[in-house]
């Protein structure tokens, strides 16, 4: 326990830090501000990991259970079905490049996410044939930000927690991906799973009508 505080208590005063000089950015080049910017990304992904698992050195009985439900609760991931028939799973928050890691702290809040989502819905595992669809919406007040390239986006270890608790098989021939991207009023991402008999469906009823409201924009 103490050798755990130790570095939560040193992580935290790196952050501290970085924070303190990101806010003289005046004094400091682009340069030093990306890379900084990360150092406190990665800082606080680690301090996190490692605050999750305070209570439960604690021998609270309850505690791996009470974690799960404040993980769920801070990080403001949602589940639900989209006109009663299809998953929809929303994070608050665009996927990472992959070379900047972070998923961590996002596959595991969903993880016990989707868990709570099957035990209380009781759930059958899908075992038709379908799309992940992954839409990536950037916030219109940031209207000049470069998209990423979906190529470089981590989807993977999300889409294994997604297939983990909902599908039956992640082969390519039962499971593709589709990504799109478009404005939005805030920063977060959608993921939904379509039977690949639906697509077409999805296709004319949302992503269609997305593409649509981007060219008012």
């Amino acid at each position: 326990m103490r050798t755990d505080l130790i570095f939560i208590k040193n992580k935290a005063a790196e952050i501290i830090d970085d924070i303190n000089l990101l806010d003289n950015i005046k004094k400091i080049g682009i340069s030093q501000f990306i890379e900084t910017s990360y150092n406190i990304q990665k800082n606080a992904e680690k301090l996190c990991l490692s605050a999750r698992l305070l209570p439960l050195k604690s021998g609270f009985s309850k505690a791996k259970q009470e974690i799960g439900k404040t993980m769920i609760k801070e990080t403001g991931i949602c589940v639900g079905m989209l006109n009663q028939k299809w998953i929809k799973i929303t994070l608050p928050a665009l996927l990472p490049k992959k070379e900047t890691g972070g998923v961590e702290y996002i596959r595991d809040s969903l993880n016990v996410a989707l868990n709570e989502y099957m035990k209380k819905h009781e759930r059958e595992l899908m075992k038709e044939p379908v799309i992940m669809i992954f839409h990536h919406i950037y916030s219109s007040v940031h209207k000049g930000r470069r998209y990423r390239d979906h190529d470089n986006i981590e989807i993977n270890a999300v889409a294994d927690v997604v297939t983990l608790n909902f599908l039956t098989d992640d082969n390519p021939n039962y499971c593709q991906h589709f990504q799109y991207t478009t404005l939005g009023e805030t920063d977060h991402t959608e993921i939904y799973l379509i039977p690949t008999t639906d697509f077409s469906e999805w296709v004319s009823e949302f992503y269609e009508y997305d593409m649509e409201k981007q060219e008012g924009k």
